[in-house]
């Protein structure tokens, strides 16, 4: 995915969306660069749809202003319907992730 400007390596597990400068350093080991506990009322952050169909975005809960722009990166001849799909399958994944499984049913 790209974020802001910058390609991250990114993985979602365990209600958690995890990310690296690249997979490399994923694959090493190393501690991701930032962790988001999604199910976790406090995460200071939620995802929603964007204006444009080949992003989401990641908004501030406290102050509801935009914190980045993520933008599904695949390879350059990839048609655009499917970077779409891509993002919409992306954001649908997050916010599955969102849910906390042991909170009671509404």
């Amino acid at each position: 995915l790209l974020h802001r400007w910058s390609k991250k390596w990114v993985v979602l597990k365990d209600h958690e969306l995890q990310y690296w400068d690249d997979q490399r350093r994923h694959d090493m080991g190393e501690e991701p660069k930032a962790v988001y506990r999604l199910s976790d009322p406090s995460c200071p952050f939620r995802f929603a749809a964007g204006d444009r169909e080949d992003q989401f975005l990641q908004l501030v809960v406290a102050s509801h202003q935009l914190e980045a722009h993520w933008t599904p990166r695949l390879r350059d001849e990839t048609p655009e319907s499917e970077v779409c799909a891509a993002a919409r399958d992306w954001l649908q994944a997050i916010l599955r992730h969102s849910i906390d499984p042991h909170s009671p049913p509404i």
